[in-house]
C-alpha cells in the first residue's frame, strides 16, 4: 500500500468517490440478490440516499443502527452515512 501523503483521500468515501469519478463503469459488487452494480451506479444510489437521509434529520455525527444482511443496500447506506459524518451501529 502506498504511503499516504497530504492530498491522499482519508475517507472511505473519499477514496470510492476518486474511483467513481475517474472510472464510473467499473465494476464493485455483485450479490445474489440485487445483481452487479458499477461504482458509477453506487455512488449515484448514495448520493440520492444521502439526501434522502439530511432531509429526514440525520446529520454529521448522529449514530444510526442498521440491520441489513451484507447485500448491496448495507453498502449503499454505510457510504452515504459515512458521507454525511454520521455512523452506523
Amino acid at each position: 500500500m502506498p504511503p499516504e501523503t497530504s492530498t491522499s483521500p482519508r475517507l472511505i468515501t473519499d477514496r470510492f468517490l476518486n474511483t467513481a469519478q475517474s472510472d464510473p463503469k467499473r465494476f464493485l459488487i455483485e450479490d445474489d440478490v440485487y445483481g452487479a452494480f458499477t461504482y458509477g451506479q453506487i455512488a449515484e444510489k448514495m448520493e440520492r440516499l444521502a439526501h434522502a437521509l439530511v432531509a429526514r434529520g440525520i446529520c454529521h455525527g448522529d449514530v444510526v443502527i442498521l440491520q441489513l444482511p451484507n447485500w448491496t443496500p448495507f453498502m449503499v447506506f454505510y457510504l452515504a452515512l459515512t458521507r454525511i459524518g454520521a455512523t452506523q451501529s
